[in-house]
């Protein structure tokens, strides 16, 4: 998702080549005031698909836009009956008490999404933060699987028996 007329920004997601997966343009966007949202429908194998949001929200984008860009995109996602993934740098320290925590965290919690991330996220020599999240509608969508070389290694992944648990809680 690319900023028109403007230099550097933007978000991407890179999907494997054997993952199904397109663009869901009705649901992507980025808003007036910068807040980038991508979203795309993902289906593993012969799974039930999923909708992914990378987002966006720069250190300058008011915190209304949970309220007016993301809660009615999410609301639109959710209809469609699957799960939901919202991932991305909203810049929102997710481990402090403050105004950017408390934005997000009311718009997740009346749209039923969890938080997963709960480690920080960015360490640097003068700050840690936990400022790239990751929202599922569903505790189901997370699982584990194997990589080539047989060991674990986390990524998002289903079996049909998840799938059929987590739609019951949609």
């Amino acid at each position: 998702l690319d900023r028109v007329y403007k230099k550097g920004g933007g978000v991407c997601t890179y999907v494997r080549k054997e993952i199904k997966s397109f663009v869901v343009k009705e649901l992507t966007q980025i808003s007036d005031s910068s807040f980038h949202q991508l979203w795309i429908n993902v289906q593993v194998k012969k799974s039930k698909s999923l909708l992914v949001c990378t987002s966006y929200r720069p250190p300058d984008c008011p915190l209304a836009c949970f309220e007016d860009f993301l809660k009615p995109t999410t609301i639109q996602a959710l209809i469609k009956g699957k799960l939901i993934v919202i991932l991305g740098d909203l810049n929102c320290n997710m481990l402090v008490d403050c105004p950017e925590n408390k934005a997000l965290s009311e718009t997740a919690a009346e749209l039923n999404l969890k938080q997963i991330i709960t480690t920080l996220t960015r360490i640097t020599d003068t700050s840690e933060s936990l400022i790239d999240v990751t929202l599922v509608s569903s505790l189901y969508v997370i699982a584990c699987t194997l990589n080539s070389n047989q060991r674990p290694s986390p990524c998002l992944c289903f079996t049909q028996d998840e799938i059929n648990k987590a739609s019951a809680f949609l």
